[in-house]
């Protein structure tokens, strides 16, 4: 492990903040060659879709992403806080011309 690794992983670089919902949707337009509307569209359904299942506490498991698990849920003054954890998965994106990488998942928890 280098220097810049911590016990939980390598150090994260967020000179610039975090990374913002515009950026994603760029990103999936070129990959994808699909029209910015349709991606942002898509995005926000998916982006809905995956906190109503967060929030009830459910895990998700999303190749190539991996698995999402709720670890803890706090009531805040703002709002629910709610703690996440990812397993990641060690599939190859289709994008990076694996077609066969789409469905296979880490079944391990």
């Amino acid at each position: 492990m280098s220097e810049a690794d911590t016990e939980t992983g390598p150090a994260i670089n967020e000179q610039d903040g975090p990374i913002k919902k515009n950026r994603i949707v760029d990103d999936a337009v070129q990959k994808s060659g699909l029209k910015k509307r349709d991606v942002k569209l898509s995005l926000d359904a998916l982006l809905e879709a995956l906190g109503a299942h967060l929030v009830e506490g459910q895990t998700l498991n999303l190749p190539p992403l991996g698995k999402i698990k709720v670890a803890k849920v706090v009531d805040g003054p703002n709002g629910e806080v709610v703690t996440l954890k990812l397993r990641k998965s060690k599939v190859i994106s289709a994008f990076e011309g694996d077609a066969d990488a789409e469905g296979i998942a880490d079944g391990d928890d």
